[in-house]
């Protein structure tokens, strides 16, 4: 759970500073299951703050790591908020139906179809994050490669001029030369792009 935690403050450390001035309202919903009805509150207040303390801590990290000085905890007011709001609606919803007894069991029922359909949104979320880092990654690889082949084209053309300086070279010769080193410069960078391109589709 704390690598998708990382991966989580990373992905809103990086929205806040691509989109500072738009003040956008990122929120990250986790589900926890599976706990004993008995000591439900007890063992969820514990794990709540538990998964808090960490999520803290990994903020601070990535923060760090992003250069922003400023930000020290993760914040989830709005969420929160949000939270307690859908709880008084579905409560005073409940409360109020003269089938009290049988909403009950339906508010339950809805609970964990609910809880289920955020786990499988964050499993997306992942995914999705996990194939844009895959794919950023090859961009990185693709630009270095690039810039390496540039320079080494550029290193070759020197080369070939210190070669023929003081001679001279035919049109037909300096064309036929060029075009050689070119296509050999072009077919080699095409290959490593492609072995780029493959690597990232397997992952």
């Amino acid at each position: 759970m704390e690598d998708v935690l990382q991966i989580a403050v990373h992905a809103f450390l990086r929205l806040k500073m691509a989109n500072g001035k738009l003040k956008l309202q990122q929120t990250c919903i986790f589900v926890h299951q599976n706990v004993p009805a008995i000591d439900a509150k007890t063992a969820m207040t514990h794990s709540r703050q538990t998964m808090m303390d960490k999520l803290d801590k990994l903020t601070c990290e990535a923060a760090s790591h992003e250069g922003l000085a400023d930000i020290t905890s993760f914040s989830q007011k709005e969420m929160t908020e949000m939270q307690m709001l859908c709880n008084d609606q579905l409560n005073n919803f409940i409360e109020s139906n003269s089938h009290r007894d049988l909403m009950e069991q339906w508010r339950q029922s809805k609970s964990i179809q609910l809880g289920e359909h955020i786990t499988e949104l964050i499993r997306k979320g992942i995914k999705d994050i996990q194939t844009t880092k895959t794919l950023r990654e090859a961009e990185l690889m693709r630009t270095n490669k690039r810039k390496v082949h540039e320079l080494e084209l550029q290193e070759q053309a020197q080369a070939l001029a210190s070669q023929f300086k003081g001679q001279e070279l035919s049109v037909q010769i300096l064309i036929e030369t060029f075009n050689s080193m070119w296509k050999s410069g072009w077919v080699q960078l095409n290959k490593t792009l492609l072995i780029i391109s493959n690597r990232s589709k397997k992952k």
